[in-house]
């Protein structure tokens, strides 16, 4: 999947939309976050916010397999980061797995710019509910990440 078209992709998502095997829709969902281009993975972020599309308790695992191709990582930070209070809305405060969400997404990163986003996003919304200890995680993994990479 990783060098599909957009045909391609679009019929492994109707491929998606028509499975009722969880197991083979978790395999295909993992499979349509492999594509290079961005601008299918962006189409599959618009996509998997609607709950007829991806169930609400598989989104999140979406956005993180998505950040975790190269080639989206800046996509699902930014529309994270973009749509926080929309996914707080969803998701609550409380909920463990938007708490993780952030160090999932944000593993990777090791440049000043990223940590200053984190840090930006984290004061703009203080609240992080269940995420207090992955936000601070996520801090300090970007923040040994720039050191590691600085030697």
């Amino acid at each position: 999947m990783k060098s599909a078209t957009q045909d391609e992709w679009d019929k492994l998502w109707q491929i998606y939309l028509k499975e009722e095997d969880v197991q083979e829709q978790s395999k295909i969902r993992s499979a349509l976050c492999a594509p290079r281009d961005v601008n299918i993975l962006r189409r599959y972020l618009e996509l998997a916010w609607d709950e007829n599309n991806i169930r609400s308790q598989d989104y999140l695992n979406v956005l993180s397999s998505i950040s975790s191709n190269p080639n989206g990582t800046e996509l699902v930070w930014n529309n994270v980061r973009e749509n926080w209070p929309k996914l707080v809305e969803r998701f609550t405060l409380n909920s463990r797995y938007l708490g993780s969400l952030i160090p999932s997404i944000t593993d990777s990163f090791n440049t000043d710019q990223r940590l200053k986003e984190m840090e930006q996003l984290f004061a703009q919304y203080p609240e992080a509910g269940a995420g207090e200890s992955s936000r601070l995680r996520a801090l300090e993994t970007v923040r040994n990440n720039i050191k590691w990479a600085a030697t």
